[in-house]
C-alpha cells in the first residue's frame, strides 16, 4: 500500500530479543495475557507480514508496509480501542495520496520492535476493503515513519521473520536505490538492459510497472480482486510476461509477472511475489534512513553469522 527486535542471530541461528525502548517493557509488566511485541507472521491469504503492536497501550495487528509513509489504524480500531485519544485539528492540515481518505489524525504513543515512538502522528483510515483480502483482520499498517527506526529480517522462503539484523552481511548485498524523505527506497532493479526504479513495498502483494518499461504484456486483461485503502474490488488489468529481475548484481527475484498500470510513482512497485525467493532485511543504523539488503535464504546464512544485535 501506497501512501503519500530482535536480534542478534548466532551461529545456531536463534535470535535474541531486542531492548526495549524506555517505557516498552512496563507497557505489559504485570498482564499475564500480554501480546507478544516481538511477533511477526505472514498472512496466509496475503502473504503480507504482519507485526503485533502497541498503538495508545492497545494491542495492535499491523501490516508491516515499507510502502507506505505513514503508520496507519483503521476506522474501526480507532472506534474500539482509541475513543480516549485526543484528535488532531485537520483544518489546517493536507493529506495528499491514495491517503486523501484520512478521516481522523491521532497523535499517540506507538510500541514496534521493542521501541517505543513517543507522540506519532497515526492516520485513521478505512480498512475494511483490505481486510477482506486477509486471513484475520488487521487494525492498521506500519509505515516507514517508524520502520526507517527499525532492524528486521523478512526470510520468505524459510517463513521467519524477526526484529533485528544479522551483522555478518558477507553473504547479502545492498539494495541500491534512491530514498525519499519518509525513507522508504525506490529500488534500482535491472530488466535485461533496462534500469528500473521500483518502489520496495511489502504491503503489495504483486509487482506493478507501467507499460513501457515492460513491453511484451498480454493484451487480455486478467480478471482480479485488488484491495487497498479505496476499498476492495474486481478489475481486469493486463500481466507481463514472467520474467526474473536482477535486484543487485548477485541476486535475482523469482521469476514475476507483474501487473501493468500506468497510474503508480516512478516506474512501478516492487512487491512480495518478487521478493518471495529471497531474504530481505533492513539495518537501522546504517546511514541517515537505514540501509536495506537482500541475499540468500536462511539456511545459507545460518552456519556464518555472527552475534547479531538489535537496534
Amino acid at each position: 500500500m501506497v501512501f503519500a527486535a530482535v536480534c542478534a542471530v548466532g551461529g545456531s541461528g536463534e535470535v535474541y530479543g531486542a531492548p526495549a525502548g524506555e517505557g516498552a517493557a512496563g507497557d505489559a509488566a504485570g498482564d499475564a495475557a500480554a501480546p507478544d511485541l516481538m511477533a511477526m507472521q505472514r498472512d496466509a491469504v496475503s502473504g503480507q507480514i504482519v507485526v503485533t503492536c502497541l498503538v495508545a497501550g492497545k494491542p495492535a495487528r499491523l501490516v508491516l508496509d515499507t510502502g507506505a509513509t505513514h503508520t496507519v489504524v483503521s476506522e474501526a480500531f480507532a472506534r474500539r480501542s482509541l475513543g480516549d485519544v485526543p484528535r488532531l485539528d485537520m483544518s489546517k492540515i493536507k493529506v495528499e495520496g491514495n491517503a486523501a481518505g484520512t478521516t481522523e489524525l491521532l497523535r499517540t504513543d506507538v510500541v514496534a520492535g521493542g521501541v517505543t515512538f513517543r507522540g506519532l502522528v497515526v492516520l485513521v483510515l478505512q480498512l475494511e476493503g483490505v481486510n477482506e483480502l486477509q486471513e484475520r483482520p488487521v487494525d492498521g499498517v506500519l509505515g516507514m515513519d517508524v520502520l526507517r527506526h527499525l532492524s528486521f529480517v523478512l526470510d520468505f522462503p524459510g517463513d521467519r521473520f524477526l526484529w533485528g539484523y544479522l551483522r555478518d552481511k558477507s553473504l547479502l548485498e545492498p539494495l541500491e536505490g534512491e530514498r525519499d524523505e519518509a525513507g522508504r527506497l525506490f529500488a534500482r532493479v535491472s530488466r535485461g538492459d533496462r534500469t528500473l526504479s521500483l518502489l520496495l513495498d511489502t504491503g503489495c502483494s504483486r509487482t506493478v510497472v507501467r507499460p513501457p518499461c515492460w513491453p511484451d504484456w498480454q493484451q487480455e486483461g486478467v480478471r482480479m480482486q485488488m484491495a487497498d485503502v479505496n476499498g476492495r474490488r474486481e478489475v481486469e488489468l493486463p500481466i507481463g510476461q514472467p520474467e526474473a529481475l536482477l535486484l543487485s548484481p548477485g541476486v535475482r527475484t523469482a521469476a514475476v509477472s507483474p501487473v501493468i498500470s500506468a497510474e503508480r510513482e516512478a516506474d512501478g512497485l516492487l512487491g512480495l511475489d518478487a521478493l518471495r525467493g529471497n531474504l530481505l532485511m533492513h539495518c537501522a543504523g546504517e546511514g541517515e534512513r537505514g540501509r536495506f539488503y537482500v541475499g540468500p535464504v536462511w539456511e545459507k546464512l545460518r552456519d556464518r553469522a555472527g552475534t547479531a544485535e538489535a537496534r
